[in-house]
């Protein structure tokens, strides 16, 4: 059973939907500026909105990689690519949905007018995209490192760039990176690649990723402000 609720919060009106299950605990994450709730059954509403009011802030700490790479509304739509700054543009004329970059701008053709729905089929181009251009990336810098990796995922996560399971070498890759250029892609890459060598974050892992990164710090930064504007472009 689902329920869908509004909550206020810092003078902003937020959306949460409640999802009971067979279980003994509350769960929280924050999707597209949505709060999304796990709850055992019968739970009161009051105690779900003190359990808000107690977990959004912590949340709201990590929300960094959220801030807004894609701008979508109506009198100025744009987003990242690459670093470079793409137009929007919609236009509402198509049976299905069909997105394309065609020279500064990004065009979305939809029949659908509402911009979250838009904006999922967007993240979704950009998913595609991004899987093309990180496996390219990953391939090349495990060749350079002579580090063998399994698996590439894809992903959006709310507070990683990037994931290593040493063991499987397995590395998954944080979807909105494909917003950076590719020095900072690439430093995520070795960074995660490097797990596979060094499982921990001591100097000797830093080291190594030095080698291959020096300006890994640099990046560092980049990626704690989480958006992309003409200030802070490596390129």
């Amino acid at each position: 059973m689902t329920n869908v609720k509004i909550f206020h919060y810092n003078d902003k009106k937020w959306e949460y939907v409640i999802t009971y299950k067979q279980q003994k605990h509350m769960y929280l994450k924050v999707r597209n500026d949505q709060i999304i709730i796990s709850a055992p059954f019968f739970v009161q509403e009051k105690l779900i909105e003190d359990f808000i009011l107690k977990s959004l802030p912590k949340i709201l700490k990590k929300k960094t990689i959220l801030k807004p790479n894609i701008v979508l509304n109506n009198d100025d739509s744009y987003l990242y690519f690459l670093s470079k700054k793409y137009q929007l543009i919609t236009k509402y004329h198509a049976k299905k949905t069909i997105i394309y970059f065609e020279f500064n701008n990004l065009v979305v053709c939809t029949k659908i007018q509402d911009h979250k729905q838009i904006l999922v089929k967007i993240q979704n181009f950009l998913k595609q995209e991004a899987k093309e251009i990180f496996i390219n990336r990953l391939q090349y810098w495990s060749e350079i490192m002579n580090i063998e990796f399994s698996v590439l995922k894809i992903r959006s996560m709310l507070s990683k760039w990037g994931v290593c399971q040493p063991h499987k070498k397995v590395i998954t890759l944080n979807y909105k990176l494909i917003h950076f250029d590719y020095q900072i892609i690439d430093y995520v890459i070795i960074h995660e690649l490097a797990h596979i060598v060094h499982s921990h974050h001591q100097k000797l892992f830093w080291n190594f990723v030095g080698q291959y990164c020096p300006n890994f710090q640099e990046c560092q930064k980049i990626l704690k402000q989480g958006v992309i504007d003409e200030t802070n472009n490596l390129a």
